[in-house]
């Protein structure tokens, strides 16, 4: 494996790697995706050369995550979160904001002001 360049890494890449995991199969996480099993496989030894690790191996019919990449899942869980954390619009909610604010206005906005009688 070469060193591990994680600049070449993306959201996608995070994702392809969590559906190999989750499924432990490159065929059910190309289902997943609606991509074919080539795209995923090109994906996954993407991710092989970013992290500089087998990240799964094959046992039998099926593929196992190494030691190293069952170590990474909770981190690359929690980076994608903060990734969508980025994009999310929360809705303004006036109730739940605490921010003090303060309104200014001179001399010529208060002639012009009418109370009531």
């Amino acid at each position: 494996m070469t060193e591990a360049n994680y600049l070449n890494l993306n959201g996608h890449l995070l994702r392809v790697f969590l559906a190999i995991y989750d499924t432990n199969s490159v065929s059910k996480a190309a289902e997943k995706f609606d991509l074919n099993q080539s795209t995923i496989s090109y994906s996954l030894e993407k991710l092989r050369e970013c992290l500089g690790d087998p990240l799964f191996v094959k046992v039998g019919r099926g593929i196992a995550p190494t030691d190293r990449a069952i170590l990474l899942v909770p981190h690359i869980r929690a980076q994608l979160a903060g990734l969508e954390g980025l994009v999310s619009n929360p809705k303004f909610q006036p109730n739940m904001d605490d921010t003090r604010i303060t309104i200014a206005s001179n001399a010529v906005s208060y002639t012009h002001l009418t109370l009531p009688t």
